[in-house]
């Protein structure tokens, strides 16, 4: 009986030494202070209808300040030249003369990170905001717009909602009446605008016109994304719905 020898497959160690180069490498240790670098201070300014600010806001109306929450546990806020305060959160409301570029320096406090060398707890951020006229002609606001979306819960029944600036409801055959904003399209199918809309740069707020006794809220989430809140009277009930919409002009 014939047998077969019981080969051995001995792999070089030219080879062996090669294929543990080719082996990725170990992941490098995580910084001591990454989780800082993480985590950068931030805070929000808010316009008077909700909708945070990025650089340029209107005069002559309330502002809202909010800083972190923890792990930060103190703030010292300077606002302008002169305004300050040690709260989280706050509101200051401007004068409709006061215009220009206004800096914002916060100061906040957390627990010192015992891995990061150096890290006294102290985090500081300055952003600077331009104030502008509520001229809604000389300086259009961001949120001025036509939006597609939909409801939340239809959102494949899609249609259009506008805020524009348009001709004086009250005075619409006087030359000098002044022009007024609008918001149109709400609840969808509806082609009876509002037509007294308070007007923020990057917010709207709707109380009067309007289809089914309705009213709305706008906010810009981004530059070119809206939220708005309203609600209809349909009898008998009153139906709260949100739209989602982005700009397509």
């Amino acid at each position: 009986m014939n047998t077969i020898p019981l080969m051995r497959w001995v792999w070089p160690l030219g080879l062996l030494v090669s294929l543990q180069a080719c082996r990725d490498p170990a992941p490098p240790a995580p910084a001591p202070c990454s989780a800082a670098d993480r985590n950068p201070l931030r805070f929000t300014v808010t316009e008077a209808f909700g909708a945070a600010a990025l650089d340029t806001l209107y005069t002559g109306g309330p502002v809202g300040f909010a800083g972190p929450g923890a792990p930060y546990t103190a703030w010292q806020w300077l606002v302008g030249p002169a305004t300050t305060r040690d709260t989280r959160t706050f509101g200051l409301s401007f004068d409709r003369t006061f215009t220009g570029p206004l800096p914002v320096r916060l100061i906040a406090r957390r627990p010192p990170n015992p891995h990061c060398p150096g890290d006294d707890g102290v985090d500081t951020l300055t952003r600077v905001f331009t104030f502008v006229p509520r001229d809604l002609q000389q300086y259009r606001p961001a949120v001025f717009g036509k939006f597609l979306g939909a409801n939340t819960d239809t959102p494949r029944d899609t249609f259009t909602v506008s805020i524009y600036l348009g001709p004086n409801f009250d005075f619409p055959n006087h030359p000098g009446a002044p022009l007024m904003p609008y918001l149109s399209g709400l609840p969808k199918g509806c082609a009876t605008p509002y037509f007294e809309v308070g007007i923020d740069w990057r917010g709207a707020n709707a109380t009067s016109g309007g289809c089914l006794g309705t009213s709305a809220r706008a906010v810009l989430t981004t530059r070119d994304s809206i939220r708005i809140q309203y609600r209809a009277t349909v009898l008998p009930q009153i139906i709260d719905k949100v739209f989602l919409g982005r700009r397509v002009r």
